[in-house]
């Protein structure tokens, strides 16, 4: 059992009140769990309900009087998504605890209850028409689903249920993408930072990094400069570092990606911020990216499938200088 985070007097709750969010696969006590919800997944893509009220969410909802916990959660889905679910395993829970007196009118247990979270894999899905609280169902690429507003406000849920659920090995029928990027340290007076980019009609999706794929008869190298120059206009920066070579599966292209990932240095007059119309041949010629520094208080920013060596184990220059 691990302990996520920690918030004291929810809103919404009875007060005083402690929330605990926990990565644990054990059930809590079956009779004090009062609601289930699900990160449902097919391949890489999360499943999600697009509620009247809220937007789109997590399909889930209470546990009803003789339900077990995971038939909640598969009747809950089913109603809301008309999806069939086929593995389905308990990762989190969150701990509700009311400090003070019970309330008259609190319908749930007192003093503790928990909501628990499953991830699953996706059986079939069957036709869907709109109940009085969903309106549809959407199946979420990683980079699609981040830009919801349940995941960005549940980014480390999502992870979590991503890393149980999903499958990045390598396949061995797929064909291979080989790829190279460049993440670039600043050093400032505030600190060290690492340079990101979004894009310019997509501002709300994940921070990136310059690179691309290698074409015929490029070394890593000589591709990672040359994506860094048309995605950024940036020259020859000095490499510090090879950082390594990452292997995973794209379910988004369905093919295997070997991405060469290399560290550099940029001087300290490089602009804070600048917008860069791509050049080249490649598919994103002509886009606008738009780049900014950021410091290591703020890499949750960056996109999942990039973000592989950033930590102070592989770029210590970035946590060891803080900005603040």
């Amino acid at each position: 059992m691990t302990i996520l985070r920690t918030e004291q007097n929810v809103p919404s709750l009875p007060k005083p009140n402690q929330c605990r969010v926990v990565y644990s696969d054990e059930l809590p006590p079956v009779e004090l769990i009062t609601a289930t919800f699900v990160y449902a997944f097919d391949g890489d893509r999360l499943l999600m309900t697009h509620l009247k009220s809220r937007g789109w969410d997590l399909p889930g909802g209470h546990v009803e009087p003789g339900e077990t916990p995971d038939r909640t959660a598969r009747r809950e889905v089913y109603e809301e998504t008309g999806a069939r679910l086929n593995q389905i395993s308990v990762f989190a829970h969150i701990h509700i605890h009311i400090d003070g007196p019970e309330p008259g009118d609190y319908a749930y247990p007192y003093p503790d209850s928990y909501m628990v979270f499953y991830w699953a894999h996706i059986d079939t899905l069957e036709n869907f028409n709109e109940t009085d609280e969903a309106r549809e169902r959407g199946l979420f690429f990683p980079e699609q689903a981040r830009q919801t507003h349940y995941i960005r406000n549940n980014r480390e849920l999502y992870r979590a249920a991503f890393e149980c659920a999903v499958d990045l090995t390598p396949k061995p029928e797929a064909p291979w993408k080989h790829k190279a990027f460049a993440l670039i340290l600043r050093p400032d007076n505030s600190g060290t930072k690492l340079l990101a980019l979004h894009f310019d009609n997509t501002p709300a999706m994940p921070l990136r990094f310059p690179g691309g794929n290698l074409d015929p008869g490029e070394t890593p190298e000589e591709a990672m400069y040359r994506e860094l120059y048309e995605e950024s206009g940036l020259g020859r920066l000095k490499i510090l570092r090879k950082l390594g070579v990452h292997h995973y599966y794209k379910y988004y292209i369905q093919s295997n990606v070997e991405r060469h990932d290399y560290l550099l240095l940029a001087s300290r007059n490089t602009p804070d911020q600048w917008s860069h119309v791509v050049t080249g041949e490649d598919g994103d010629a002509g886009y606008t990216f738009n780049y900014q520094w950021i410091g290591s208080d703020e890499i949750d920013c960056l996109s999942d499938e990039l973000n592989t060596f950033v930590t102070p184990e592989y770029i210590p220059e970035l946590f060891n200088n803080k900005s603040h």
